[in-house]
This record gives C-alpha cells, sequence and structure tokens, in this order.
C-alpha cells in the first residue's frame, strides 16, 4: 500500500499548475502587458484550435495520471482477490465522488469537465484491466482506434473543422441539451 512518489509529485505539480501557478502568471502577465511576454502568455492559454500549448497538456496529464495508478491499485485483484461486490461499490463509490464533484449546481451538464472525464474512464479502464487479458486490452485499444479514424474518414469525409466535424455532431445527437454548452464558431 505505499504510495508512488513519483506519481504524488506529478499529481502535485499538475494540480499546482491548474490552481496556482497559471492564474498568478496570467494575472502578472496581463499587469505587464508586454509584448515580449506574450510567448509565455500563449503558452499558459488553450489553442484556440490548431497547435499546442503547454497549457493544452493539463487535461490529458490528468487522464494519464489516473490510468497509470489502476495497475498500482488493483493489481491484487489481477493476482488472486476476489472480485466482490465490495470492488463494484469501491469503484462506483469513486465515479460518483469524481462526477458529482464537477456538477455545476447552476446547470446540468454531462462531461462539462475533466473530472467527469476522468470518472468515466476511470471506470472503463479499471474494468477492462481486471476482465481482460493484457492482449485483449491492447485489441479494444486499436479497436476503438480504428473505429474512430473510420468514423472521421467515412462518416466525417476528414473534416476536423470547429462546429462542423463528426465529433461535434455525435457530441449534439448523444448529449443534446445535456453538453457542456461548448459551441465552436472560430
Amino acid at each position: 500500500n505505499k504510495r508512488l512518489a513519483s506519481l504524488d509529485l506529478l499529481r502535485g505539480f499538475d494540480l499546482f499548475c491548474l490552481l496556482m501557478f497559471q492564474p498568478i502568471l496570467i494575472t502578472w502577465l496581463e499587469i505587464e502587458n508586454s509584448p515580449a511576454l506574450a510567448p509565455i502568455t500563449n503558452q499558459f492559454t488553450h489553442v484556440e484550435w490548431q497547435g499546442v500549448a503547454f497549457w493544452d497538456l493539463i487535461m490529458p496529464l490528468f487522464m494519464f495520471m489516473s490510468g497509470i495508478t489502476i495497475p498500482f491499485a488493483m493489481s491484487r485483484y489481477k493476482q488472486g482477490d476476489i472480485v466482490d461486490h465490495h470492488f463494484y461499490l469501491r469503484l462506483l463509490k469513486r465515479f460518483f465522488i469524481l462526477f458529482l464533484l464537477a456538477l455545476d449546481i447552476r446547470q446540468f451538464h454531462i462531461f462539462a469537465n475533466t473530472l467527469q472525464a476522468i470518472a468515466v474512464g476511470y471506470v472503463v479502464a479499471a474494468l477492462l484491466y481486471i476482465w481482460c487479458s493484457f492482449r485483449t486490452q491492447i485489441g479494444i485499444t486499436i479497436l476503438c482506434f480504428i473505429t474512430y479514424l473510420l468514423i472521421f474518414t467515412t462518416a466525417g469525409k476528414m473534416n476536423y473543422e470547429p462546429g462542423t466535424n463528426i465529433a461535434e455532431e455525435i457530441d449534439r445527437y448523444v448529449l443534446g441539451a445535456l453538453r457542456d454548452g461548448v459551441i465552436w464558431t472560430d
């Protein structure tokens, strides 16, 4: 039950960037209002559509950390511990805590932020880890990737434009009024 210090350090760094460093840095850069500091500002804001900045890596880093913890947290089930109702209750408890922490009490949107994506991803990855062999996990990953590519190349006609791409259309169709409200117009 020892903690993995490097993972805790990475998680702390990610949270520090999210909650402390970026807000303070952006405020300071706005006060300075120097064109020479614009490249730094650009690294701590999301790229609108094309390109990538440091800030665009914060959410994927959280997703990575959630996934990387699964083998450490659940290895005992792979080594023979019984997967019983306590396991599923713990999994559901973690899901609901993460999902509900992310809810905006003013309006209900599904997948409105990173915590909700982590909640769903964690449950799916944990169940795949427990129920499937490594070879099956790789196969499912490849199948998901190929399916994604086929949808984008056939139904989506390789359109990646904001507001009109197939991912946006599927999002609108599946979630409807429960979408997060973000509409890409630029």
